[in-house]
Parts: structure tokens; C-alpha cells; sequence
């Protein structure tokens, strides 16, 4: 029996429906007519309500390399001709030669008369696929396709921003990916991030608990259609937004588990990077963090907690204590990195 441990900090969040803050959509006509004669589709995050620092990413994401991005993934989608499980790109535009690895893209319908079709990219381990563990991938937002994390993170290949000049950006080898030890489904879920649809308006609607049924229900359809992969190690991870749905979909596997629920998943787990775990004032649990990290001094912690009272999301302004030491904070918790960074961008 699998213990799952829910790192939830209130109470289970109810069903809500999804804010889709990364589907954003901005039309860049004729960004590049010598190469594609057709309208990209450029997904960048809403910016309001989201702190500087998404603020800055944004600028990051309106560069024309990542809008290359989204065109060299509807190249991808298109390449599939939107087929079913089991399709294989074995080549990349910017990326020169066959792919090294096996990279498998599809969709699987979901819910009722699966209406909710859901795409995915799944990249075998290059080690030993036949037991090396199994991941699935639900990135944040929620509504950020999975498809970032594949070519600005953890995937095989990623974009080598500094050959950019104006043309299809050139893929490079990923040394640090983890599909050196670990095979992994990207998946675009809720219906309608990245290249997931709807049938129907009924089907685009959805809530964390409604989502987490369906990436359920993808798992078990795709473990069908790939019945060698039913017995490895299996993982369910994410980031941010991801907090939400992996230990709610976690928990949903191990219950199939205990039910009976074909096919079995043989889950180790869940992975979870920068999480949030609840929707309102988790803010409020930067503090505690900072100085469980030793970012901020025993002495600042004891005196933000009497003259804020606990509150660090919504400050008082009336509150000149509690500003002063929300100031002290902010001065030792950001930009910890700065030194290093400035270093590498100077090399």
C-alpha cells in the first residue's frame, strides 16, 4: 500500500473553475512570412495579480524566440497529423539530424463521449526504459503547456537563445535532462492548454478536481495503449499551479489502487518544484520560509510575527512596524542570486 502524503496547508481546496493564466493569446502576424506564411499563436502569462518577477517574465516571453517556440511545436502537431497515441517525430526543425531519442506526441480523449482530448509528448528513457521510472508532467499556471518545461528545462533538447537571428531557433542537446534516467509524458492538461481541446463548450469547463480526474483517466488509456510501461516505478510531478492537482491525482491513483482499479500503477510518488498549496494567503508562509531557509534573522522572524500578526500578503499601511520589517524582509529574501548571476552574465 502506497502512503500519499498531501503537503495541502488548509483545508482540500473545492472545485473552482481554472483561471487560465498562461492562455493568454496575442497574434503576431507575418513575424516571420520567409519561413511559415501563417498567423503564430504566441501564449504569454497575464500579468495581473502575479508578482514583478512573472512581470519580467512576460517581457522574457514576448521575445520573438519564444514565439518561435510555439511555432516550432505547431510544426511538431502538425508532423503527428493529429493522430491518435502513438505517433513518432524523429526529427526537429532547428535541431540537425534524426533525434537521438524516441519522442512519441498524441492525444487520448477524456471525459464524457471524450470530448476533452488531451496532447501529450513522451520521451523514453535513454538508460533503461524498460525500468527506469516513469513521469508524468503537469506544469503550472494553471494552463502553461508542458511543452516549456520539454524545451526550457528538463527535456532532451533546448533552445540556444544566444544563435537566435531571426530565423527558426536552433535545438541543442539538454546535458542535464532527465530523460538521461527517466522516461516522461509532457502532458498540456487542463483541456485547452497547449495543443489540448474541446469538442464541445460543456468540455472546455473545468476545475482542479475535474482535471485531476481526467489526467487520471489519460494515465490508465495511455498505460493501456503502452502496456510495457504498467510495472515501472511511476511518479506524478509538477511545478507551481502544479501543487494543486499532482497530490489530488496522486491520491486518485492510489485509491484506484486500493479499489482494484485496472491497470494497477505501480506509484512510488510525487515531485513537486516551487508548489503552490493553496489558493489564497499562501503568501503568508514566505516568512516561516525564509527563516526556516536562513534568508532572514532570528530576530527580524520574532518581530515580523508580533507586529504583523501573521499577516504577509495584505500589509496594513497604517502598520509603520510591520512595513519596516516587511521592508528588512524583502531587502534579505530577494535578488539572492544577483551576485551569481552578474558573474555569469559578465562571462
Amino acid at each position: 500500500m502506497v502512503r500519499v502524503m498531501t503537503h495541502y496547508t488548509g483545508d482540500i481546496i473545492p472545485p473552482m473553475t481554472l483561471h487560465r493564466r498562461c492562455s493568454y493569446i496575442e497574434f503576431a502576424e507575418e513575424l516571420y512570412p520567409s519561413v511559415w506564411s501563417l498567423k503564430l499563436l504566441c501564449l504569454v502569462p497575464k500579468t495581473r495579480d502575479r508578482p514583478s518577477s512573472m512581470e519580467k517574465l512576460q517581457v522574457l516571453l514576448r521575445h520573438p524566440i519564444f514565439c518561435n517556440l510555439f511555432l516550432l511545436l505547431v510544426y511538431v502537431q502538425a508532423c503527428s497529423n493529429l493522430a491518435m497515441a502513438g505517433s513518432i517525430v524523429k526529427f526537429l526543425p532547428g535541431f540537425e539530424g534524426p533525434l537521438p531519442f524516441e519522442l512519441e506526441t498524441g492525444y487520448i480523449g477524456v471525459g464524457e463521449s471524450e470530448d476533452g482530448q488531451l496532447f501529450y509528448a513522451f520521451i523514453k528513457s535513454e538508460s533503461n526504459p524498460q525500468s527506469d521510472p516513469l513521469i508524468i508532467w503537469l506544469d503550472g499556471g494553471p494552463g502553461c503547456s508542458s511543452f516549456i518545461p520539454l524545451f526550457f528545462g528538463i527535456g532532451p533538447v533546448i533552445l540556444e537563445p544566444l544563435s537566435f537571428d531571426g530565423t527558426l531557433p536552433k535545438l541543442v542537446l539538454n546535458p542535464s535532462t532527465w530523460t538521461k534516467v527517466v522516461s516522461i509524458i509532457f502532458l498540456d492538461s487542463p483541456v485547452g492548454t497547449g495543443f489540448s481541446y474541446a469538442k464541445t463548450a460543456k468540455a472546455s469547463q473545468s476545475s482542479d478536481f475535474q482535471a485531476s480526474d481526467q489526467a487520471y483517466e489519460f494515465i490508465r488509456k495511455w498505460l493501456h495503449d503502452h502496456p510495457e510501461y504498467k510495472s515501472n516505478p511511476f511518479y506524478v510531478s509538477g511545478i507551481s499551479y502544479g501543487g494543486i492537482p499532482v497530490p489530488i491525482l496522486t491520491q486518485l491513483i492510489s485509491n484506484g489502487n486500493e479499489d482494484g482499479i485496472e491497470p494497477r500503477i505501480d506509484l512510488k510518488g510525487y515531485i513537486l518544484g516551487n508548489p503552490i498549496t493553496k489558493v489564497s494567503g499562501i503568501l503568508n508562509y514566505r516568512v516561516p520560509f525564509a527563516h526556516g531557509m536562513g534568508l532572514i534573522s532570528d530576530e527580524l522572524y520574532e518581530s515580523l510575527k508580533v507586529c504583523c500578526k501573521g499577516e504577509y500578503e495584505i500589509i496594513d499601511p497604517s502598520n509603520a512596524a510591520c512595513s519596516k520589517n516587511m521592508q528588512a524582509y524583502n531587502e534579505a529574501s530577494n535578488h539572492i542570486y544577483a551576485v551569481l548571476c552578474d558573474s555569469i552574465f559578465k562571462n
